[in-house]
């Protein structure tokens, strides 16, 4: 018998991927009655809403953290004819949450933690969304808000 031994070797390089399942979030234009309950809703936590989406989804062979912020200290706006406001709407209207009913926070330009797995996995995550209507700050205009998503190895 003659025996030949041989080594089977690689090497495995970090795999990180981050993905969703949208570009953005539609939110519908605000009525009356939703300017009204942002200010007398439960912990002026945001009506109406939850807004659904996007779906995020990481694929990571090692310790990760996702994290969600504001692009911008404040929502981009498009006024209606000669309608301009005074200071502009504050990103942190928006508000975010992996549960549809509760838990949601304002958004900020530092970011939060939405997810973190202590080895590689994968996982997907929900993100809900709710805004915070104002009769002196949201003057009528087209309105948009950067929302970035980052992944982050451990």
């Amino acid at each position: 018998m003659c025996d030949v031994s041989l080594i089977a070797a690689t090497t495995v390089a970090t795999l990180m991927r981050l993905s969703t399942n949208s570009s953005g979030v539609l939110i519908t234009a605000p009525t009356i009655a939703d300017y009204d309950l942002t200010a007398t809703g439960p912990g002026n936590d945001g009506q109406p809403g939850p807004y659904t989406g996007p779906v995020v989804t990481v694929k990571s062979n090692r310790p990760w953290t996702l994290s969600v912020k504001a692009q911008t200290t404040y929502w981009s706006l498009t006024p209606a004819g000669s309608v301009r406001p005074d200071a502009g709407k504050p990103a942190g209207d928006l508000l975010w949450a992996l549960n549809a009913t509760t838990g949601f926070a304002s958004l900020t330009t530092g970011g939060a933690t939405v997810a973190s797995s202590a080895t590689g996995s994968t996982a997907t995550s929900t993100v809900h969304h709710r805004v915070k209507w104002f009769y002196a700050v949201d003057v009528p205009g087209d309105y948009a808000l950067t929302v970035v998503y980052t992944l982050t190895a451990n």
